[in-house]
């Protein structure tokens, strides 16, 4: 009996291995699409809330909740699409590449007249192969889509469930298992609203800025901003300093004083220092190099969603050694 008993066992658990090996592989092609959907629906979630107190029904205010989403995220990618390409026309168009040269070997030395129209090649085949590879991937970026809608839609009607089941399955004791949603929470807030969020407003923010500024190309700055703003250390400022220092050195003195004055007051102090502290609070600090550190590498191993992934994995990982470090002094003392 016991020897059957432990033939089971093991069979069992050579079951659950094969398959969770066989799952993996199965689920990896959406891998990104099902965490976009999670990262959205965790942002949407409070206004979720707010429809499901009006409309009680679990389905139908998942779908109005999912529609929702879909008109605040389509809509504006929309427009922001269109206002790049066409500023990127008018900036092919427009630009003065032999004046990039000349401003280039003036101010900074070397020789890159030399090498420019190498560069200028390259980036055109470069463009070229990566409009070639967004028209064949389109059915493929078409299931990635509807995986997202419905993750995002499931993840409405059954997300306090599931983050219940997966609180009941924990295998940890009770005051930890609080500790440890509890430090989730918190350090999930930090990152999606303190780093995610706060990044779209910025890049908002330095797009009409720099519109109202006469800035050529706002949305394509503001996009650029956006983007280093998710990156600690390094900021917004990688944006809009260069650019006021290359108005101030061709001439624009004014344009370079009201860019220097609106990136340093409504971009960098108000924006990335008082609102983003104020978001977050003194609920979770998640220190600068772990960010830095899993974007780069989430980047590398998750894509674009790398964003959010990489950084999320490291502090999941830190928070798992807080829990067996806590759990050795404990046996120890």
């Amino acid at each position: 009996m016991k020897i059957f008993q432990t033939y089971t066992k093991y069979f069992f658990l050579a079951s659950f291995l094969i398959l969770a090996y066989l799952s993996f592989f199965m689920l990896k092609p959406f891998f990104n699409p099902i965490i976009a959907g999670l990262f959205l629906a965790y942002i949407f979630y409070p206004l979720h809330l707010l429809i499901k107190k009006v409309v009680k029904h679990d389905d139908l205010s998942s779908a109005i909740s999912l529609l929702a989403v879909v008109v605040a995220i389509v809509l504006p990618l929309a427009v922001l699409i269109d206002l790049l390409i066409d500023e990127a026309l008018i900036f092919y168009h427009r630009i003065d590449i032999q004046l990039v040269i000349d401003f280039v070997d003036k101010y900074f030395g070397g020789s890159f007249s030399i090498y420019a129209d190498q560069i200028l090649a390259k980036s055109l085949s470069y463009i070229s192969r990566l409009a070639s590879d967004l028209v064949l991937s389109l059915p493929q970026k078409g299931i990635a889509l509807i995986v997202i809608l419905f993750t995002l839609f499931f993840s409405f009607k059954q997300g306090e469930k599931i983050v219940g089941a997966i609180y009941e399955i924990l295998p940890v004791e009770v005051h930890y298992k609080k500790k440890i949603f509890e430090q989730s929470k918190n350090l999930l807030d930090a990152l999606m609203y303190g780093s995610i969020v706060v990044a779209v407003v910025q890049g908002a923010a330095a797009a009409l800025g720099f519109f109202l500024l006469g800035v050529k190309a706002p949305a394509l700055l503001g996009l650029l901003v956006a983007v280093f703003a998710i990156l600690p250390v390094v900021g917004p400022a990688t944006v809009w300093v260069p650019l006021s220092l290359f108005k101030l050195l061709t001439g624009q003195t004014w344009q370079a004083f009201g860019i220097a004055l609106y990136g340093l007051i409504v971009l960098t102090i108000i924006l990335d220092t008082i609102w983003k502290h104020k978001l977050i609070g003194e609920k979770a600090k998640v220190h600068p190099l772990i960010t830095l550190l899993g974007v780069l590498g989430g980047l590398k191993f998750f894509g674009l969603m790398g964003l959010i992934t990489g950084p999320l994995v490291l502090v999941f990982f830190i928070l798992c050694i807080k829990y067996f470090g806590g759990k050795f002094y404990e046996t120890k003392s």
